[in-house]
């Protein structure tokens, strides 16, 4: 593993596929991100965020939250891949 890559969306209505997280080559030394993550593109160490984060906001009632994190090689092929779902009750 080179890198990782994260993804939140958001799937339920009228969300319908809304990506609040989009964010890549993050180099595989790191163990953790910043808390308060910034809303800039370009990070240090060639982090981008494609989709900066936007947390949950749902705008009617329960919304499911998919997070992925994907493992990549030195040529962009994934690895492995790790999904989380979260719920806004």
């Amino acid at each position: 593993t080179v890198t990782f890559s994260i993804t939140c969306v958001d799937y339920d209505p009228p969300a319908n596929g809304y990506t609040h997280w989009d964010i890549i080559n993050i180099p595989a030394n790191y163990t953790e991100l910043p808390e308060g993550i910034p809303s800039v593109k370009n990070w240090k160490d060639g982090i981008l965020q494609k989709t900066p984060w936007i947390g949950p906001y749902p705008p009617n009632g329960v919304h499911s939250y998919h997070f992925e994190i994907l493992a990549k090689d030195a040529n962009g092929k994934t690895l492995a891949k790790a999904k989380l779902t979260g719920r806004s009750d």
